[in-house]
């Protein structure tokens, strides 16, 4: 199980990831295969996203899901 600390990580690391390439909610969600509300939850501080948003989410922006949970720098 994740601390908090990782999930505020994780939020913050979407947010930014998503700032840098100018994407919305609606089109990283398009992109991975899942509803807009399931980003936008993701974006809330606190959120626990499942494994596979994660691992897509990593996949589309090609970074680690270890940079994404704020476990390691791109």
């Amino acid at each position: 199980m994740r601390s908090n600390g990782m999930k505020t990580k994780f939020s913050e690391s979407l947010r930014s990831l998503m700032t840098q390439y100018g994407y919305n909610q609606t089109y990283v969600a398009q992109k991975i295969g899942v509803p807009p509300p399931a980003i936008h939850k993701g974006l809330k501080k606190g959120s626990d996203p499942p494994a596979t948003n994660i691992y897509n989410l990593a996949k589309f922006f090609e970074v680690t899901s270890d940079f994404l949970l704020g476990l390691a720098a791109i």
